[in-house]
C-alpha cells in the first residue's frame, strides 16, 4: 500500500492491492456477493485472489473500493 495522508486537511489517499486466499463472496452478502463471485475467477491465480483497492476521501468518512482504473 502506498499513498498520502494530509495531516491538516485529514484527506486519505491510500492505494494497494490486497492477496488474499479466503473467498472474496463470503465478505459480503447480497448483490455485492454475487457479483464478486461471477468477478472471482478473473481475479484468481493459483489459489490466490489478487484485489487492487483504493482508500480515499476525508479521513472522519473515507471512501473504500475497486482501484482498476490505476492511479489518478
Amino acid at each position: 500500500m502506498d499513498g498520502t495522508f494530509n495531516l491538516l486537511s485529514k484527506v486519505v489517499d491510500l492505494r494497494g492491492t490486497l492477496r488474499t486466499e479466503g473467498k472474496l463472496p463470503d465478505a459480503t452478502s447480497g448483490f455485492k456477493s454475487v457479483l464478486l463471485k461471477i468477478a472471482t475467477p478473473f481475479l484468481r491465480s493459483h489459489k490466490l485472489t489478487t484485489v487492487p483497492f483504493k482508500i480515499e476521501g476525508n479521513a472522519s468518512n473515507p471512501s473504500v473500493g475497486l482501484n482498476f482504473g490505476g492511479r489518478k
